[in-house]
């Protein structure tokens, strides 16, 4: 296995959250922040940097909206620093309809970690 791709994940419900880390177990991608709002995960990104993130919508303090805004700002922040690999930045945003089998999830934070294609723009 590569590179090990750390994952931020804002979800409040514990089952799911044990979902994430049953089905990332064995993965290259690694948890390394699990939270349960808005604030918390907000504090967070303050000192530390996924190269993907997880972010259900509707948390226990309300709407994911400061937790994007957050990732939005450092994604065009840090958009065309050179890091040297497809890691280390966040680029498109994509999602994962719930409920979902373990294969849409690692293959969605797959392509979400994947060298630009020749025809983007980034």
């Amino acid at each position: 296995m590569g590179e090990t791709l750390t994952v931020l994940l804002v979800e409040d419900e514990p089952m799911a959250t044990m979902l994430y880390e049953q089905l990332l177990k064995g993965t290259e991608f690694q948890l390394t922040g699990t939270f349960t709002c808005n604030g918390d995960a907000v504090g967070w990104l303050s000192a530390n940097r996924p190269d993907v993130a997880n972010v259900d919508f509707f948390l226990e303090d309300g709407p994911c909206e400061p937790v994007m805004t957050r990732l939005r700002a450092e994604h065009s922040l840090h958009r065309h620093r050179k890091w040297g690999g497809a890691s280390k930045r966040l680029p498109d945003w994509r999602h994962v309809n719930k409920p979902f089998r373990g294969r849409h999830l690692r293959n969605a934070l797959r392509r979400l970690v994947a060298p630009p294609s020749a025809d983007s723009q980034d």
